[in-house]
């Protein structure tokens, strides 16, 4: 049997759903639900193949419109073993979602010793983010 080497760093589209409507992306454009909830995630990452996994990006479609969210941050946090830290890509639009969602999975990831950070996606400035986003108020929203 060959040696099989153990991922240290993941990106996991946890949602395909989206309401951008990016040029570059048809994710908006079909009907899709959550890909993840607690239970899949502990099923996939409890696998001793990720056990060494340093970081875990989420992203998707938009991370924060999986109602699981703040579930699946935390079930990886213990499936991980030697997570160090844990990252969140999101479009920016829902401030109330993040003032909602993030700070819970910050605490998360502080009683755990895994650093935390969202990247927020920029496409330019002002109008030619807006054109690529076809959202009316995607930079307004984004840099809110």
């Amino acid at each position: 049997m060959g040696y099989m080497k153990q991922p240290l760093v993941i990106n996991l589209p946890v949602t395909e759903v989206c309401d951008s409507k990016c040029v570059m992306c048809n994710v908006w454009s079909v009907k899709k639900t959550d890909h993840f909830n607690r239970d899949k995630i502990q099923r996939l990452f409890g696998q001793k193949i990720f056990s060494k996994v340093k970081h875990i990006g989420l992203s998707g479609g938009e991370p924060t419109l999986n109602t699981h969210l703040i579930d699946i941050a935390d079930e990886l946090l213990n499936c991980l073993p030697n997570l160090k830290s844990l990252s969140i890509t999101s479009h920016g639009y829902h401030t109330n979602r993040h003032l909602y969602i993030l700070p819970q999975i910050k605490n998360l990831c502080s009683q755990k010793g895994v650093t935390f950070s969202l990247n927020i996606s920029l496409d330019g400035f002002e109008e030619s983010h807006n054109k690529i986003r076809r959202v009316s108020d995607a930079f307004r929203n984004a840099t809110e």
